[in-house]
């Protein structure tokens, strides 16, 4: 191909294409989606991400993603109400994604939202301040089925449980409280997820 023909091609190509195929080879992941970035991160590796026009931090990618999977694109926990202000109980909130899901399809919703992981429950509050949701509650508690102190394992994503104290030699220790506490008034949605322990939960 002579000099001319390639200085025609130039000429013909438009710039933005010129220029995505430039970044494409200068830069390996200058056109990467979030999803692809997302999948290029390791394991457990703290990151924040642009959501919903927002900045919202995570602790896992691939906990996020899987997430993100049920909660926003399979809508796991989508529930009609005629109440423009139900109230919704969260145990085992994580970074929040069930919570802005929640207000998502009920802006209005009263939510009370349990994690007892520090580092979780760090990014949670961060992530619902930055959503501006100031009518959420935040528990840092595990729900279990008496009140007070509980070994836990903490895996740094989404798989924290509470546990018997010879599981792990390393085991944090959280506190725990009653479920059946907050039950004196009607709950539209009861979420329950925390890693086994359900059953404990719901028998109390």
């Amino acid at each position: 191909m002579n000099f001319k023909v390639i200085l025609q091609k130039i000429i013909d190509t438009p710039p933005r294409v010129i220029f995505l195929k430039f970044a494409r080879k200068i830069y390996p992941h200058f056109l990467m989606s979030q999803t692809e970035k997302l999948r290029s991160l390791p394991r457990y590796t703290a990151a924040t991400i642009a959501f919903q026009g927002k900045p919202l931090k995570i602790a896992d990618a691939r906990s996020f993603s899987f997430m993100h999977k049920e909660i926003f694109e399979k809508e796991i926990y989508r529930f009609s109400t005629g109440n423009n202000k139900p109230l919704i109980i969260d145990c085992g909130s994580n970074i929040g994604i069930s919570i802005i899901y929640f207000k998502n399809l009920y802006p209005d919703a009263e939510i009370i939202g349990f994690e007892p992981d520090d580092v979780i429950y760090d990014i949670l509050k961060h992530n619902i301040n930055t959503f501006g949701y100031d009518d959420v509650i935040l528990i840092k508690k595990g729900v279990w089925n008496k009140e007070g102190r509980q070994s836990f394992c903490s895996e740094g994503a989404d798989g924290g449980r509470i546990i018997d104290n010879e599981e792990t030699k390393n085991p944090t220790i959280i506190e725990t409280d009653r479920l059946r506490k907050y039950l004196d008034r009607k709950v539209e949605l009861l979420k329950i997820d925390i890693e086994g322990s359900e059953v404990e939960v719901i028998e109390d």
